[in-house]
């Protein structure tokens, strides 16, 4: 997992003009966490930095059907696949990031395995919403950090434990970026 901001931007985002050394190291293990917990309530990932393969076959459960022409994606594909048969194929939806890949219908159907290789994510890089959510959150996290109230997160020995819930306006800002799971 990528962090969604750098240190840089959150020292200026959060007033942060003097760090030691103990704060940065804190920061960075708060952005981290931050990054990890907008990925969880959104169930995707905002960035990718390198190409990951995903073998499709029938015994994992990611071909269709026999017959069925309509690949749909476990995870979102921010880039033009390469796919090992090199089949005609339509992206859906016609812009990243990508869910589905249906075959023309003069390619045949989806061979048991299938390779497919991209960018697994949303985006190569977080979009702005996302990263000013991080710097909200992470400075949220910090001001939290000494808090025992139930709905405020508390750090034991660099561990950081999440409240039970993020604060109103970070879900607001993150509901339109929540992937929509199929049952």
């Amino acid at each position: 997992m990528a962090d969604y901001i750098d240190m840089d931007a959150l020292h200026a985002y959060g007033g942060f003009t003097d760090p030691t050394e103990e704060d940065d190291a804190l920061l960075e293990l708060l952005i981290s966490t931050a990054s990890g917990a907008i990925d969880n309530h959104c169930r995707r990932k905002f960035s990718c930095t390198e190409t990951t393969a995903i073998t499709f076959t029938r015994d994992n459960g990611l071909l269709p059907e026999s017959g069925e022409r309509t690949l749909w994606l476990p995870e979102d594909l921010c880039s033009v696949p390469t796919i090992t048969d090199t089949p005609v194929v339509t992206l859906i939806p016609y812009a990243t990031p990508y869910n589905s890949i249906v075959r023309a219908t003069d390619e045949g159907y989806w061979p048991d395995p299938c390779v497919i290789t991209g960018y697994w994510a949303y985006s190569l890089t977080p979009p702005v919403v996302i990263k000013q959510v991080c710097m909200r959150l992470t400075k949220w996290l910090y001001d939290m950090k000494e808090s025992g109230d139930a709905d405020r997160p508390i750090i034991s020995n660099g561990i950081v434990i999440m409240p039970a819930k993020l604060p109103a306006d970070v879900t607001t800002l993150l509901e339109p970026y929540r992937r929509t799971l199929l049952p």
